[in-house]
């Protein structure tokens, strides 16, 4: 399968995947998720994709993991310019990045 096109709105974060992920985890903070509802929410695969951004987060402690369930740790310092962030990302114009030529 060949690999999305980068898109303005994804830049910043090296892909759409974890940006969508980020959006899904901060916009239902207080919910409970499973490695596959968040793999389906972000359009990650359950392996190999959701797993690494799902460690890395977790490293990080912005999330947290009990059993199979995964939860957005609000509190975290990182937390409030991630929304902040990610607000001024979707007013961006949802467009492919421009190559060089």
């Amino acid at each position: 399968m060949p690999k999305p096109k980068l898109r303005l709105r994804d830049w910043l974060f090296g892909g759409a995947g974890k940006r969508q992920l980020l959006e899904q985890l901060i916009a239902e903070e207080g919910r409970a998720w499973t490695q596959t509802e968040l793999a389906d929410a972000a359009g990650l695969t359950p392996k190999g994709s959701v797993d690494e951004h799902l460690a890395a987060l977790r490293q990080l402690k912005l999330v947290s993991r009990r059993g199979a369930v995964y939860r957005f740790n609000s509190s975290h310092e990182l937390a409030k310019p991630l929304r902040d962030v990610l607000a001024v990302v979707e007013a961006l114009p949802n467009v492919p990045l421009k190559r060089p030529r």
